[in-house]
């Protein structure tokens, strides 16, 4: 089992497993997407705090009115990261 949730004195047992499972379904969602899947995972293990809310494969409109999926959406801040892909060849 993964230890990443600090237990808080001030935070019920069921809160935290809330927190996890639904941390656990966001990172599952670029399991079969290697590259996002690394940058997702290091920078939710960087930022190291569980009060910080993050969605993985959030639409959003971009300056030219199209819409994306960005890899990890911080409502609090309305933004996140895209990684860009490395086109593969043969």
């Amino acid at each position: 089992m993964l230890h990443f949730i600090q237990k808080k004195e001030d935070e019920p047992k069921v809160k935290r497993m809330l927190k996890y499972n639904y941390i656990k379904a966001q990172l599952a969602k670029t399991n079969k997407k290697n590259d996002e899947n690394y940058v997702v995972t290091r920078l939710w293990n960087k930022l190291d705090n569980t009060d910080i809310k993050f969605i993985t494969q959030q639409y959003v409109v971009r300056e030219n009115g199209k819409y994306a999926l960005t890899d990890m959406y911080f409502p609090q801040v309305g933004g996140g990261p895209y990684a860009q892909e490395i086109p593969r060849t043969l």
